[in-house]
């Protein structure tokens, strides 16, 4: 009997956008519009201004304002919002395009957002430009936070234990010198050389920190602890010590209060809205007992 995925998909992809996506985008653009004093209008002239400044592009890492605004914009722009502007109009009738202009308007406190977090958490590379982007500032800031809080939130109930990938191939040192998002999966898994992008030949001290993962990773699997004979110890996490394994340039060591200061302001704000996404988890729980 043939099934048929296509109503399920459709009806998926609906409850998605109109129900999650479309109000979470309201939703996090009134926040960071408030929360920004309305950034997109108080400080549209003062942009405008910056725009047509000659920086100091010849610096190292640097390019001009007008570069820094182009290169957003490229990235942005494209084929599915110029058709989807169209499809928008002949669906929706005239008033789609008011909706477009609420949309843009909160979505640009979104995107100046996004900036600003990726210029805060960008790293510098040995070629003298920098990397950043959302996998930075989500790796150092907005996902480990969470994480932080509730490893340091549920301690006391069953270990948790936090790392910290800060290991790069040493034949890739010359290019640069921070560690790529997702890059410990291929020590996890003994998979060095075999990346699909910019793979170079592991040294011995690769095969070492990959092979000293490998084994913990094993080891949390069946005991529960990172913990193989003939490593140093990871502690599990609790607040006071704030110990953390960092997987370095020279291997493995505990390190106390990694990225604390960076960390400590992600949580002063994630905290509010942890709280009330267990709020909302209770009511829908008790409701749906009732």
């Amino acid at each position: 009997m043939d099934f048929n995925f296509g109503p399920l998909l459709g009806g998926f992809n609906r409850f998605f956008t109109l129900y999650l996506v479309f109000p979470s985008i309201v939703l996090l653009g009134l926040y960071l519009t408030f929360r920004l004093k309305f950034v997109q209008v108080l400080k549209l002239k003062l942009s405008f201004t910056t725009l047509f400044q000659k920086g100091n592009s010849q610096e190292e890492g640097n390019i001009s304002h007008y570069q820094a605004v182009a290169a957003v914009l490229a990235s942005n722009f494209g084929t599915g919002n110029i058709s989807g502007m169209a499809v928008a109009i002949a669906t929706g009738g005239p008033g789609a395009l008011v909706w477009m202009w609420v949309m843009a308007f909160f979505g640009s406190a979104i995107q100046y957002a996004s900036c600003i977090l990726g210029v805060s958490f960008r790293s510098p590379l040995k070629n003298n430009e920098y990397a950043g982007g959302p996998m930075y500032y989500l790796r150092d800031g907005l996902v480990t936070a969470p994480a932080r809080w509730v490893a340091g939130r549920w301690s006391d109930r069953a270990p948790a234990y936090l790392y910290r990938f800060d290991h790069v191939d040493e034949r890739a040192r010359a290019r640069t010198d921070r560690a790529g998002h997702g890059s410990e999966l291929f020590y996890v898994f003994q998979t060095l050389g075999r990346q699909p992008a910019d793979a170079v030949q592991p040294t011995p001290g690769d095969e070492a920190l990959a092979a000293e993962m490998h084994a913990r990773w094993i080891a949390f699997a069946r005991t529960g602890s990172p913990n193989p004979p003939g490593v140093e110890r990871w502690p599990a996490y609790s607040r006071a010590t704030d110990a953390w394994m960092v997987f370095g340039p020279n291997g493995s060591a505990v390190h106390s209060h990694v990225l604390k200061p960076q960390l400590d302001w992600q949580e002063g704000r994630i905290t509010p809205l942890i709280w009330l996404m267990q709020i909302l988890a209770f009511f829908k729980h008790l409701f749906r007992l009732g």
